[in-house]
């Protein structure tokens, strides 16, 4: 037969073990989680981070569209001023022609 002292020390031996490999889960549970929220707050700051950036690009992308109608307008403003000056030029040129054109 066993001895009931040696059974019970046996027991509580296991029982010590049982808690300590709890406690150790317990930690590495504790560790899990708190790299868990870190993992997600760095996540969170991404996030918002990318959304600025989204914010700036479309900000960026507004400029650009006004500064592409304003070069539009530009080109069509140096057109007009010089090629102004030469279709008067030629109007004139005409008028001058059917009025008597060639001076005597």
């Amino acid at each position: 037969m066993t001895d009931p002292q040696h059974d019970l020390v046996n027991a509580v031996d296991q029982l010590r073990k049982t808690i300590e490999q709890l406690r150790d889960e317990l930690v590495r549970k504790d560790v899990f989680d708190q790299v868990l929220r870190n993992i997600s707050d760095r996540f969170k700051a991404v996030e918002k981070d990318i959304s600025d950036i989204e914010g700036g690009v479309e900000k960026v992308n507004g400029r650009i569209d006004r500064g592409e109608q304003d070069r539009k307008a530009d080109r069509r403003l140096l057109i007009a001023a010089f090629i102004g000056p030469f279709v008067m030029l030629l109007i004139g040129v005409y008028i001058y022609a059917q009025v008597g054109g060639t001076p005597t």
